[in-house]
């Protein structure tokens, strides 16, 4: 039914997301298959590292500042230039692994601690050393969502055709081309939940994109009523 609202359920985006990082090795993401796979089981692409357990929703943030001038003839200002344009991701890291924190520490290669002699008591395992980080390491960054199948108009996307073939709802990809970690965040030690580790990161563009006007994000928008190839 028409709505005079003008507004399409099939074009709102719940979640959880995947949410990936890449070395800059690895190239900008077009779509959400550079990212990972559009079929089950959604491998990921050569590169690319899953955050795991994301507690909260990832939240991002563009903002900007401007400069205003003023006359004394009119209260509103007259220029209105734009200084600095900021863009940032915040993520809840709810899964405690070495290489999570060699990441979030900004912190030396993973060692490996080999077990100890028989009797010993000493097992094996794994462990991270970090100091004062001369530079902070960029990251590609992906946010990829899906949209619910329960909202009234999504058709779905059909990983297959023919009989049994699995449809799920159309994903939505946010791409940061270049991100680092930001001053803040904190881990947090709580016997009611999860333990969870609160990360801010600056998406800045990305120098290797010669295209001023596409060189910080990218959004991807996956067709509705497909089937894939």
């Amino acid at each position: 039914m028409a709505s005079f609202y003008g507004h399409d359920p099939k074009n709102a985006l719940t979640g959880p997301c995947l949410v990936a990082r890449a070395p800059m090795t690895v190239a900008a993401p077009s779509t959400v298959y550079d990212v990972m796979s559009g079929k089950a089981p959604y491998t990921l692409a050569t590169g690319w590292t899953s955050f795991g357990i994301i507690g909260e929703p990832p939240e991002y943030e563009p903002d900007w500042d401007t400069e205003e001038n003023y006359i004394p003839q009119d209260s509103a200002a007259v220029r209105r230039k734009l200084t600095e344009y900021k863009r940032g991701l915040t993520l809840t890291l709810k899964e405690h692994t070495a290489a999570l924190a060699q990441f979030t520490e900004e912190g030396k290669a993973v060692e490996t601690i080999a077990a100890g002699v028989a009797a010993s008591g000493k097992g094996a395992g794994t462990a991270v050393s970090a100091g004062v980080p001369d530079v902070f390491t960029p990251y590609r960054i992906a946010v990829i969502s899906e949209r619910d199948l329960g909202i009234r108009g999504v058709l779905g996307v059909t990983e297959a055709a023919g009989a049994g073939a699995v449809k799920r709802g159309p994903f939505v990809g946010l791409f940061l081309h270049r991100c680092t970690l930001a001053p803040g965040g904190s881990l947090e030690w709580d016997h009611e939940d999860l333990a969870g580790r609160e990360i801010e990161m600056i998406a800045d563009p990305d120098p290797t994109i010669a295209d001023i006007k596409a060189n910080a994000v990218r959004w991807y928008f996956e067709n509705d009523g497909q089937v894939l190839p």
